[in-house]
């Protein structure tokens, strides 16, 4: 019995201490807790009630201390509001001077793609806190991309890559953590420590997508640098057909391109560059009956993405071209699906079927 007592007093003499300190206190709900709980217990046993007039000693100062603290929080709000009134009138509190930003930005990473080709396209690569959009007819390399970038990302610096970590959502079951493998290998690099730094979340439908978004966005993890999502508007397209579902099915794309936005150009701290593939359809609406593919999602998606990269297979090559971007020129570039991802077009042929299957034998 003496021991628990003798703590408890101990406790509260340091609280007392630090009370006549003027010491910044713990939580005031922990003390209160512990006060009521010891003086309840004291209250209750007959062999030490000695100890109440010490317990309501205490209870006194700390209520007074109490009272002037909230006497002097009270005084300083009150100054605090005034003075803010009277800065709101010559200050914008809630804006910061595109200088600022400017430096900001600056310090912003990009990761490379694996072709310089694609690289100068995107100014340098995928830029932090942006939306890069990647949309195409299929065999165009969309998938190859992401693959590419999730290895980059991950990848130490002195190796070219960000010494990050990847969150890959996917919602066509494309990714093939084998496909990795072959694209370490092809440089050379150790996969198991690349696939332990990639987070893959399989989205059958449209509300496991956006919780996977939400979970993303709840953890505090620095070193998630990328997320992509392959692809954008699959499921979208699979759960809202027809034209009397397309003004429900584009307020829900427009509120998953919101929580992307958050992750990457409105996100609070630092913010993550997001990578998203998109289908395409065939445009109609040309008079002289000629057609070209143009992406899902019309103006929702058009509006909230940051930089639009076009994609086009011409014979042995991949034609990226930027459509839309705040600040980047419209310019193209190419580049060759190979064993070792994406790669530029050089003077050697690009890796056949064939070719790949030989290599990964040779691995074996």
């Amino acid at each position: 019995m003496k021991k628990p007592i003798a703590e408890v007093l101990f406790y509260l003499l340091k609280f007392i201490e630090k009370i006549r300190e003027g010491k910044k206190l713990p939580e005031v709900r922990i003390i209160e807790n512990l006060i009521q709980n010891t003086f309840a217990f004291l209250s209750h046993s007959t062999d030490n009630v000695y100890g109440l007039p010490f317990i309501l000693k205490i209870l006194q100062e700390y209520e007074e201390h109490l009272s002037m603290k909230m006497d002097s929080s009270q005084q300083e709000e009150t100054i605090r509001a005034e003075t803010s009134e009277n800065h709101n009138k010559n200050t914008l509190f809630l804006f910061r001077s595109a200088h600022h930003i400017f430096q900001e930005r600056k310090r912003f990473f990009r990761i490379h793609s694996g072709s310089e080709s694609l690289n100068r396209v995107l100014g340098g690569g995928i830029e932090q806190g942006a939306i890069t959009e990647f949309f195409g007819e299929y065999r165009t390399g969309k998938t190859q991309i992401c693959l590419k970038l999730a290895v980059m990302a991950t990848l130490p610096e002195n190796l070219g890559g960000n010494d990050g970590k990847t969150v890959y959502i996917d919602t066509e079951g494309s990714f093939r953590p084998e496909r990795i493998v072959q694209i370490c290998e092809g440089h050379d690099i150790d996969h198991r420590e690349v696939l332990d730094r990639i987070f893959v979340g399989k989205a059958p439908n449209t509300k496991k997508q956006m919780q996977l978004i939400e979970e993303i966005a709840r953890v505090d993890d620095s070193e998630i640098i990328l997320v992509i999502v392959d692809s954008l508007t699959a499921n979208f397209r699979a759960e809202f057909m027809g034209k009397d579902h397309l003004f429900e099915r584009q307020q829900l794309l427009n509120k998953h391109i919101s929580q992307l936005n958050q992750l990457a150009a409105f996100a609070e701290g630092k913010p993550k560059a997001v990578v998203v593939t998109n289908q395409v359809i065939a445009d109609f609406s040309n008079l002289f009956g000629e057609t070209h593919p143009i992406a899902v999602g019309g103006n929702i998606v058009a509006h909230g993405t940051t930089h639009r990269i076009s994609l086009q297979r011409v014979k042995d090559r991949t034609i990226a071209r930027l459509v839309d971007s705040p600040y980047l020129p419209e310019t193209e570039g190419s580049f060759r699906i190979t064993f070792n991802g994406i790669e530029d077009c050089g003077d050697s042929e690009p890796d056949s079927f064939d070719d790949l299957v030989q290599k990964l034998k040779e691995r074996e």
